[in-house]
């Protein structure tokens, strides 16, 4: 059964571990322009926050879904999940305004979820972790917030190797009775945070060595080449918000 475990266990470090390497390999060569889709995403879930009533988000997730349903089944099956995951967590989360005769706050706050997390999941695959990063700094974000996140996904695919690494281990000496060697996730999970706290001195002392100054200068990418995407971007966000003005009107 403790095999069985490690063996599950194993197969979602692995996959988390392919898909940062995927967008890792994938930074500077996909057709949109990062800084324009990240500004359109973060439009796009204030303005459904900002609705106040259920057609500007339903026409959001309409369009997403339409975009969606083009892409390969693989990546269909990976946003669906997330989305519906976040949904339904919402969902839970807002059952007791059903029982106290609010369901239309219900409704509301579920859809809304389903259409931020739906705008979030196809940033993350049109746009790679990478050029996300320089577009963060393009767009004028603080430094150390940049950085923080880019060393976090950083961190992830280098804790995620030596838990893997550590997994692997166990499950090839798991022979016999119980001892350290069947001390199953707690165990791995105990020698991965003693791992993440020598990086994160590490990582320290190196940038206290190298008198860092605050700055972050992140990753370059060509954006010269996506000028035409940029556009692009810029029309819909315009499109968006005549639409959300619109669609207020309607309503008021």
């Amino acid at each position: 059964m403790q095999g069985i475990r490690h063996f599950f266990m194993n197969i979602k470090v692995m996959r988390l571990l392919a898909r940062l390497l995927k967008s890792d390999r994938e930074a500077g060569t996909t057709k949109y322009n990062a800084a324009g889709c990240l500004l359109l995403a973060f439009v796009t879930v204030l303005l459904c926050a900002l609705s106040g009533n259920a057609v500007f988000p339903i026409t959001i997730i309409a369009a997403e879904l339409f975009r969606l349903s083009l892409r390969r089944p693989e990546a269909i099956a990976h946003v669906m999940g997330t989305v519906l995951l976040a949904a339904g967590a919402a969902a839970v989360f807002m059952l007791p305004a059903v029982l106290f005769g609010s369901p239309g706050s219900f409704g509301t706050v579920t859809m809304k979820v389903f259409e931020s997390v739906l705008v979030l999941s196809m940033l993350g695959e049109d746009v790679p972790w990478k050029e996300m990063t320089a577009a963060m700094g393009k767009l004028r974000l603080p430094a150390v917030f940049v950085m923080t996140l880019d060393m976090t996904v950083r961190f992830l695919y280098l804790l995620g190797r030596f838990s893997n690494s550590v997994l692997e281990a166990v499950t090839l000496r798991q022979v016999g009775g119980k001892n350290w060697k069947s001390a199953g996730t707690g165990g791995i999970l105990g020698n991965t945070f003693l791992k993440a706290q020598e990086m994160s001195k590490g990582t320290g002392e190196a940038m206290m060595c190298r008198c860092w100054d605050g700055e972050y200068a992140g990753h370059s990418a060509d954006h010269e080449k996506k000028r035409s995407s940029g556009w692009a971007a810029g029309v819909i966000l315009a499109a968006e918000i005549v639409w959300f003005v619109m669609t207020q009107s309607w309503m008021g």
